[in-house]
């Protein structure tokens, strides 16, 4: 079922730049650069280079990838519609391991536990075919991709990220993720098989996740809290926190993972990607949400504090699919509602 929901992020200057794209366009001007490139990567300590799998080689040679990389331009086109255009997919919590498999793969208990959502798969061992071969806790069966982030504790208990758990005032949890096109440009399909982690799990503060407060935060579930906070909220009013962690937009064309997990991808700056990443690619969101009660306790993550908050994101989709969503409803200007 599709219901319609309107929460997004707008990058600083989107809604400007969107301005001087339709008035440009009048002219017939609309396909001149309004904005210069920058890069806004890092935020996540290498892990150590073995623990990435012997496979990174490969995957960078990837002749499906090379030849994808081959036939995109280096500039996006303007899309019109809906500010929120492309779709969200209700995907509940699945299953609770002490595994990554972009981190360490096929290294069963190597990780610090992690809460998974999507493909009921997902573990150390998993490989592209079981995840999409697998059942999916996304409203959207197509949708069999791999998210997971690190177990929370309220207190000291561990709370894990269930949809409709009763709050307060009425307020049930919702775990979604969003893929958006916060810059207003065409995109290309995320590729299949793309892995990426957003965040840190070794930071040793707030400075060390640098994209914490900005593309990753905290907040309430009812949005009551417009800030994007670098540590949960002391209280909601619904008694439920949140965090979003947005994933990078912008994809090198050619590696499916690198050895940090990060490197093969970029922040968009300015509404453009850099010339080391100049593929454009929907931006990912993964919107948790825990019940806590009317008094947020000591918030602690399996990775750390809860400035070590981290998501990963394993792009094991029907590609099909994923595909015509990406050309139907992102590259459309078409906001396609809520999947659950």
């Amino acid at each position: 079922m599709i219901v319609t929901d309107h929460e997004h992020r707008t990058r600083p200057g989107t809604t400007i730049r969107r301005v001087m794209q339709a008035i440009l366009a009048v002219f017939g001007l609309g396909c001149f650069g309004l904005a210069t490139m920058a890069d806004r990567a890092g935020g996540h300590t290498p892990i150590a280079q073995q623990a990435a799998g012997a496979g990174i080689e490969s995957l960078t040679a990837a002749a499906t990838a090379t030849e994808r990389a081959s036939r995109i331009p280096n500039s996006s086109a303007p899309v019109g519609g809906s500010t929120s255009a492309g779709w969200i997919v209700n995907c509940p919590y699945s299953h609770t391991l002490a595994d990554d498999p972009i981190v360490f793969p096929n290294m069963p208990g190597m990780s610090h536990s992690h809460d998974f959502l999507g493909s009921t798969d997902t573990n150390a061992a998993s490989t592209d075919g079981s995840m999409r071969g697998a059942p999916t806790t996304c409203g959207l069966k197509t949708d069999t991709a791999g998210y997971w982030v690190p177990t929370l504790s309220n207190d000291g208990a561990v709370i894990h990220p269930v949809d409709k758990q009763p709050g307060l005032n009425g307020a049930t949890s919702s775990q979604n993720i969003y893929y958006r096109n916060p810059i207003g440009l065409s995109v290309q399909p995320i590729p299949a098989g793309l892995r990426m982690v957003s965040g840190n799990s070794k930071a040793t503060g707030v400075a060390d996740n640098p994209h914490l407060g900005h593309d990753i935060w905290w907040g309430c579930s009812d949005n009551s809290i417009s800030a994007k906070l670098v540590a949960p909220p002391a209280s909601c009013p619904e008694g439920i926190i949140t965090v979003h962690i947005h994933f990078p937009d912008c994809w090198n064309g050619i590696s499916l993972d690198s050895p940090d997990h990060q490197s093969h991808v970029a922040w968009s700056s300015s509404g453009r990607c850099p010339a080391t990443h100049p593929v454009h690619i929907a931006e990912v969101t993964i919107r948790l949400e825990w019940v806590v009660g009317p008094t947020t306790g000591a918030i602690s993550l399996a990775s750390g504090p809860t400035y070590t908050i981290h998501g990963d994101f394993w792009n094991t989709w029907d590609q099909a699919a994923l595909d015509n969503l990406t050309a139907t409803c992102v590259n459309a200007g078409k906001d396609c509602g809520k999947f659950r």
